[in-house]
């Protein structure tokens, strides 16, 4: 794994449901194995992505007049209760993705000298 590139994507039942320390343990554990990690595409996603699944208003929990009815994917398109990870979240993964692959291809195509 040295010398490879990743981020940390995470999942978690709640907005403040530890999902920031797991992102963080897996960074740690990428550069125990001398990985290069790369964060998000943008602020809001710095060490990486993160989805909640279950809590309001991203999930399908407890409906209630607070939270618009856009907000519940799990009910689009006839999936209720499925829990499917809500598109602004999909979106933060891809820009993670992307990321990773850009910045990958970049250092490919560096004139960096790299020892293995």
């Amino acid at each position: 794994l040295s010398n490879k590139f990743g981020g940390a994507f995470a999942t978690a039942g709640g907005i403040h449901a530890g999902a920031d320390g797991t992102i963080m343990s897996i960074l740690r554990s990428m550069m125990v194995f001398q990985m290069m990690a790369v964060g998000g595409d943008s602020w809001t996603s710095p060490f990486g992505a993160v989805a909640t699944v279950w809590e309001d208003p991203f999930g399908d929990t407890q409906r209630t007049q607070y939270f618009d009815s856009a907000c519940y994917y799990a009910q689009a398109n006839g999936r209720q209760g499925d829990h499917l990870v809500h598109p602004y979240f999909l979106r933060k993964a891809y820009g993670l993705g992307e990321r990773i692959a850009n910045v990958s291809m970049a250092w490919k195509n560096s004139s960096y000298v790299r020892w293995d």
